[in-house]
């Protein structure tokens, strides 16, 4: 297969190369929640739920790839993509729950109202190299990478409001007097 090379656009027979990726995500937030019963049964209640949300958002995408033509010129170009993301909000929500004597189950919504700010960075840096990446070719770096461009490259800052929707449904069931085992799942 005929593969030609990002420098010159020239098809290559002989061409080798490496490529290193790594990516990571990162979601974390702290609420706090004031609790306020409306009504209660021997088995059932129905709560409002209202507070303060923070979430945390935090992704990163960074690469290197390496092509060694045979030839005097390699090159090597890598490239920087992280996103970080905070929401600042007050939350309003409603809790249905009701209890046996031994199992339970719970029901919570709510809807957090705030605003977002948000971090772009987008860095690149290209080199061409003779032999080694330690031995340049009379060259300084180029500020730019494979998709990391001058166009799209640099610090970018922004923010908006947002609406962040939650569902929180869990299942309980009282092994012992002091242990519970809980199953559930949270949407958001």
């Amino acid at each position: 297969i005929p593969i030609s090379s990002a420098r010159d656009g020239m098809n290559r027979q002989n061409i080798d190369g490496a490529f290193d990726f790594a990516t990571s995500a990162r979601l974390w937030g702290v609420e706090g929640t004031a609790i306020r019963n409306l009504t209660r049964s021997r088995t059932v209640s129905w709560d409002l739920l209202g507070g303060f949300r923070f979430l945390h958002l935090g992704e990163d995408i960074a690469y290197t790839a390496t092509e060694i033509d045979q030839t005097e010129r390699d090159s090597m170009a890598s490239d920087f993509f992280g996103c970080t993301t905070d929401f600042y909000g007050l939350q309003i929500g409603t809790r249905l729950s009701a209890e046996g004597t031994r199992w339970s189950c719970s029901l919570d919504a709510k809807l957090a109202l705030g605003g977002n700010y948000q971090e772009v960075r987008i860095h690149g840096r290209s080199i061409q190299f003779a032999g080694d990446p330690s031995n340049l070719v009379g060259r300084s770096p180029f500020p730019y990478g494979i998709f990391a461009l001058p166009s799209n490259s640099g610090d970018h800052i922004g923010g908006s409001f947002s609406m962040i929707p939650e569902v929180d449904l869990k299942f309980g069931y009282q092994l012992t007097r002091r242990i519970r085992a809980l199953v559930g799942y949270n949407f958001l």
